[in-house]
């Protein structure tokens, strides 16, 4: 608009923001509209270009939390409704993919909540490098899940391979995190429904691990896989009646010679 046409405007122009093909705002700018108009196509242009990468940054971040909720509904059904399998198809993600479930706990108890998240983020940053083909969710502030794909040569399951992944995964992260991680590799199920049970054995041998070697920080499934099974059964009357025949010979062995005998 010239000055002359309306009181008080200051001569400029105005050039349209477009995303995706659509006006989202304008830039404005004041002097001699013949000579703003490069100057302005170059100022028009660098803001569509940070619209853009701003739009880019939303639609991935917006895809990595989808990612997160598959794989907290993954570890948490038996099965894989028809709307989970679309919402995988359209993330990428193969359901059908044999996978065995990692357990990484945190010992974020000195932290405040943002500093907490924070960190979780970093590390879960870190995980994402070490395993293009790994599914990661942080399930809570002392939690994080990996699921693995089962089968590192042909279609075989090698635990100790795992294992020995795991260490070396350790390793990296204490190099890489100021937080205190433990890890615990669960089982493999194959079949449908396996991915919940790898989970869970993986939770159990985490937890068993901390009572029964509390120095260390990498425990499989494998390594202890009678004191998980038998943890269930820790606080249920099963227990009780497993050891009713040493509460006998508690009762009858008064200076602990049996019991020694016994642990020998």
């Amino acid at each position: 608009m010239r000055q002359c046409t309306l009181h008080g405007v200051r001569p400029g122009l105005n050039l349209p923001l477009r995303l995706n093909n659509q006006i989202v705002g304008v830039i404005g700018l004041t002097g001699d509209p013949d000579g703003l108009l490069q100057f302005g196509e170059l100022v028009c242009m660098t803001a569509e270009m940070m619209l853009e990468q701003v739009h880019l940054l939303q639609l991935l971040a917006q895809n990595s939390r989808l990612r997160e909720e598959l794989v907290l509904s993954m570890v948490r059904n038996d099965s894989y409704s028809a709307t989970m399998q679309e919402w995988a198809q359209r993330l990428g993600v193969d359901l059908t993919l044999p996978r065995v479930a990692m357990v990484v706990e945190l010992d974020s108890g000195q932290l405040g909540v943002s500093t907490a998240m924070s960190e979780l983020q970093q590390l879960q940053s870190l995980l994402m490098e070490t395993g293009k083909d790994d599914l990661i969710a942080i399930v809570s502030l002392t939690e994080m899940v990996v699921l693995k794909p089962a089968y590192l040569h042909a279609e075989r399951w090698e635990p100790e391979e795992h294992k020995r992944r795991m260490t070396q995964l350790y390793q990296r992260l204490q190099q890489g995190s100021p937080l205190k991680v433990r890890l615990a590799l669960g089982n493999f199920f194959p079949h449908e429904g396996g991915v919940v049970r790898s989970y869970h054995t993986a939770k159990t041998t985490i937890s068993v691990g901390k009572q029964r070697m509390p120095d260390v920080h990498c425990f499989c499934y494998e390594d202890i896989k009678l004191p998980v099974l038998l943890d269930s059964l820790r606080d249920g009357w099963q227990a009780a009646e497993l050891v009713s025949p040493l509460q006998r010979l508690k009762t009858n062995d008064g200076n602990g010679v049996f019991r020694k005998t016994l642990h020998t």
